[in-house]
């Protein structure tokens, strides 16, 4: 007898002529999340982009990124940084987040990010300090892909409850979310 409606057997949907399990069916419907934030925030599926260097990423990137709170706004600003190791080139940047306009009542927060793009326009970037931490955020790593063109970054947030994130490169205006991440206001806060 099942328990709990449990037969101990995985459900099967067919689709077409081919049946998708449980994991299957979580995994498409990651990947269509995925494809669908991308396609809304104008990321095309061209792969990425060869022969990035740090230089080509300098500037603002402003997108969305979504984890346990939900979609959630994405400034991300990048700058060469020392060199590393032959094949990538160094970079470093700050991670900004605030509310989306379907998500109100994120707070503003930030910290630092250091990392590295490859040459196959690869991008992994590892979280630093904080320097405006809201209460009960974690910081997180981003594990992406430029755009042919690099004109857009889009990957993995890698944080407890975090998908995807997708961005295009920006102006460098400051909004009101990012001037409350700036070195004075972040020091004033503390």
């Amino acid at each position: 007898m099942a328990v709990g409606g449990w037969s101990g057997r995985p459900r099967e949907v067919a689709l077409g002529e081919v049946a998708l399990g449980s994991v299957a069916r979580a995994l498409a419907r990651a990947l269509a999340l995925g494809l669908a934030l991308a396609l809304a925030l104008g990321v095309g599926a061209a792969g990425p982009a060869a022969g990035q260097e740090a230089s080509d990423l300098s500037g603002v990137w402003r997108g969305r990124y979504d984890c346990n709170q939900g979609i959630t706004g994405l400034t991300l600003t990048l700058a060469p940084a020392a060199a590393t190791d032959r094949g990538s080139s160094a970079l470093q940047g700050r991670f900004i987040f605030y509310e989306a306009p379907n998500n109100p009542g994120v707070p503003t927060g930030c910290f630092e990010m250091r990392g590295a793009v490859g040459l196959d326009g690869r991008i992994e970037l590892i979280a630093g300090a904080w320097l405006l931490r809201p209460d009960g955020y974690v910081t997180v790593d981003l594990s992406g892909a430029v755009s042919e063109g690099g004109a857009a970054i889009s990957g993995d947030v890698i944080g407890p409850g975090c998908t995807r994130f997708a961005l295009r490169r920006d102006a460098p205006q400051v909004s009101d979310e990012e001037a409350r991440c700036t070195l004075g206001d972040v020091a004033a806060a503390r």
